[in-house]
């Protein structure tokens, strides 16, 4: 492919973009792949197989979905959010592999992770197959002060744990 200088072009990675399940995390992560889309990269969405999947008749037919074995069941009984958040990235870890492994065999262009920072398995999966990463954040203006505010109460041994 040649640009406008006539000179030959390396082609766009393919980006990954795997997303939490949760909302306010999946629609920034598919809004950053659209925009890239039309940018002309090659787009791969690694997501939740049980929940909130999204739609790929809602996306562009080109988009490569990857769902991601979560084993829902097994986390229910985690109990509290963060045994949740654990047991979640625990199960996609596995698929979220197979994928990329075989993406990686099968691709003649390069690939690159962006993961949402919930899903903090795929930043270690992209590195064992050196595979370059970049974690997304989305926050509201008020997840920085409720998180510090939480740390504060954390270190003050004033946090109730369930």
């Amino acid at each position: 492919m040649a640009g406008e200088d006539g000179r030959k072009q390396r082609p766009l990675p393919l980006v990954v973009l795997t997303s939490s399940p949760f909302h306010g995390h999946i629609t920034p992560i598919l809004q950053l792949a659209t925009t890239l889309h039309t940018k002309g990269f090659p787009i791969a969405i690694a997501h939740s197989k049980q929940l909130n999947p999204p739609d790929p008749s809602n996306h562009p037919p080109d988009f490569t979905f990857l769902p991601l074995s979560d084993n829902l069941p097994a986390i229910d009984g985690a109990g509290s959010f963060s045994h949740f958040l654990a047991a979640l990235n625990e199960n996609c870890k596995p698929s979220f592999q197979e994928h990329l492994t075989r993406l990686k065999r099968s691709k003649s262009s390069s690939i690159v992770v962006v993961y949402d920072h919930v899903m903090f398995f795929a930043g270690g999966v992209a590195g064992d197959l050196n595979i370059p990463a970049v974690v997304f954040r989305s926050s509201s203006a008020a997840f920085f002060p409720a998180f510090l505010v939480r740390s504060q109460i954390n270190q003050q041994s004033r946090f109730l744990y369930q």
